[in-house]
């Protein structure tokens, strides 16, 4: 996309922001990017993005952006595309190792000082396939072998953490749940990035549990006091 917010954006901001919504910035053009985000005071974040500094393109983030972004306490998900890994990536061409998702990864790192703000957005949701993935990641699952190129980096384990499972992502829920005005009766149960949760009040907390299977059961975790405090 070019350009700036349409006449109908900036109102629609403000709806959303009065609604306690989070902006997702990703797709925005640049000029619409910075409008945004100084017409927009409420939690942002990047769901699916990677670094214009490795891979020339309008749909990547300059340094500046991600910096923008961080500033506004906001989380960037890296995505799992090669034409967003690779430059002049086309479907012809091999696919590139697995490590070249982990350079996007240490690029957010590099320019923010930590691993907070950067995770998994992978952006497998069916809109392409294996040969558009890096090798090796051939199922959802095998987002895990990010962590050992981390630490083949030398990332610390609680860096690995922080993108695999869920600090990061946290950090964006922090700021999702903060716009609610009933947060205290919110509970998160989750548990590893990609991030299946479910926000819930108390009006459903049997009903919920009821559904929930055995094993689901035993590997659920209730965020609530990580988030809040007691």
């Amino acid at each position: 996309t070019q350009g700036g917010l349409t006449p109908q954006g900036r109102p629609l901001l403000s709806a959303m922001e009065e609604a306690g919504m989070i902006l997702d910035l990703s797709h925005l053009a640049d000029e619409s990017f910075w409008e945004a985000l100084e017409a927009f005071r409420g939690p942002v974040m990047a769901s699916h993005n990677n670094c214009r500094a490795l891979v020339p393109g309008v749909r990547q983030f300059s340094d500046q952006q991600i910096q923008a972004l961080i500033q506004r306490e906001g989380v960037i998900g890296v995505v799992a595309n090669n034409g967003m890994l690779i430059p002049s990536w086309t479907r012809n061409s091999p696919r590139p190792p697995l490590t070249r998702l982990v350079e996007a990864i240490d690029h957010i790192c590099q320019i923010t000082g930590h691993a907070q703000a950067v995770g998994l957005g992978s952006d497998l949701d069916g809109g392409f396939g294996v040969e558009s993935t890096p090798e090796g990641l051939d199922t959802i699952a095998d987002l895990a072998k990010v962590g050992a190129l981390l630490a083949s980096r030398g990332y610390e384990a609680a860096d690995i953490e922080a993108v695999l499972t869920g600090v990061s992502g946290r950090s964006f829920l922090r700021g999702a749940l903060e716009s609610l005005d009933t947060r205290e009766q919110v509970l998160l149960v989750g548990h590893a990035v990609p991030m299946p949760i479910v926000v819930r009040t108390r009006k459903y907390d049997d009903a919920f549990f009821a559904a929930l299977g055995t094993e689901e059961k035993r590997s659920a975790r209730v965020d609530i006091v990580e988030l809040f405090g007691e």
